[in-house]
């Protein structure tokens, strides 16, 4: 007789009878207590969430809790998931030197560190364009190589056959970054740059103690999905928006409309 039970390493237990034909009783009992691999008896967190109906993406408005039943109940199952999973650049996943070598302009990082050695944010403000009131533009805050490997991980994300919740209330299809393992180095992105960047474009609203929450996702758009997005306002202190797309790409344009005089809807 055999019985197991999910773990880190499924535990399994065998118990062996012999009844003597000579006596009866007494009976001989024999246990063995043995370790099993993970997934030996019981699917994996990957299959398992393999396994799951995803619950349909319809609104185009209002959608932020379409489904959070399914997304509450699975939370934990999914998280393990993407674990299991993994990554496809392991370098995207952990902030610090090699990430900031390998992903951040070096014009950034020039202008991070004099202003970090107390000479001033001229340097820093000179890799933007105020292209209307309230809204900069560069194109010298990522590397190249950056924009390469998170669009591959982004298809690595998407063909691992996990569910993937909408990324807000108004697009459907997407990558929320934090659910699949980014949260570490999206953290790190905003401590070092996004947030002294912020409180040098917006001063009147980037305090010391605001910028305390990031929510960072992807959004895709193509002729079977969402095409556009309409007219609306961010719910947020500052938005940094990043087009992705690879050479020979066209399209994504963005639009800003005023609003009492600035950039801002």
């Amino acid at each position: 007789r055999c019985m197991a039970t999910r773990g880190p390493m499924a535990l399994g237990t065998c118990e062996a009878v012999w009844q003597s034909p000579a006596a009866r009783p007494p009976l001989l009992l024999a246990t063995l207590t043995f370790l099993l691999p993970r997934g030996s008896l019981a699917a994996s967190a990957l299959e398992a969430a393999r396994a799951l109906v995803q619950p349909p993406v319809l609104a185009k408005l209002g959608g932020e809790f379409e489904g959070y039943e399914f997304w509450d109940r699975h939370d934990d199952l999914l998280a393990k998931a993407w674990r299991e999973h993994g990554p496809r650049t392991a370098a995207l996943y952990t902030f610090g030197p090699e990430f900031e070598a390998k992903y951040m302009h070096v014009d950034l990082r020039d202008a991070a560190t004099s202003a970090r050695d107390g000479e001033g944010e001229a340097v820093a403000r000179a890799l933007f364009e105020e292209v209307v009131p309230g809204v900069f533009a560069s194109d010298r805050l990522f590397s190249e190589q950056f924009i390469l490997d998170l669009l591959e991980e982004l298809e690595h994300i998407e063909s691992s056959g996990i569910p993937k919740r909408r990324p807000n209330g108004m697009n459907r299809y997407g990558v929320i970054l934090d659910q699949v393992g980014l949260e570490s180095a999206i953290e790190g992105l905003v401590s070092e740059y996004i947030r002294p960047l912020a409180a040098m474009l917006f001063p009147e609203l980037v305090g010391q103690d605001d910028v305390e929450e990031h929510y960072a996702f992807t959004v895709r758009y193509d002729s079977s999905g969402d095409t556009e997005l309409a007219k609306h306002g961010d719910a947020s202190v500052v938005t940094l928006n990043l087009c992705l797309g690879r050479e020979g790409w066209s399209g994504g344009r963005l639009r800003f409309f005023e609003h009492e005089g600035t950039g801002f809807l």
